[in-house]
């Protein structure tokens, strides 16, 4: 029995983002990582919807962060990368 491949992060960062927007703060706390959406946007061509949204932060300042949202025309192709990417690709989605 071979051992099973873990799933990249990119497609752990897609199968969230088909189902909400995240920002970076979210995906910093999920992955340890800020840049599933150069990645996915300039090695995979997917396009996002940006948001800039004010935070407060533990020193009681304000801050804020870029929210994401995968294109409602990019789906598809979500879902199709995904599959693609996954290595239990049968089970995946």
């Amino acid at each position: 029995m071979t051992a099973q491949k873990p799933t990249p992060k990119i497609v752990l960062a897609l199968r969230l983002l088909v189902d909400r927007p995240l920002n970076k703060l979210e995906e910093f706390n999920i992955y340890g990582d800020t840049c599933f959406n150069s990645a996915l946007a300039s090695q995979h061509g997917f396009i996002f919807i940006r948001k800039l949204e004010p935070y407060i932060n533990l020193a009681i300042s304000n801050t804020c962060f870029m929210r994401y949202w995968l294109e409602p025309s990019q789906m598809k192709k979500a879902y199709a990368f995904i599959s693609n990417h996954s290595p239990n690709a049968d089970n995946e989605l």
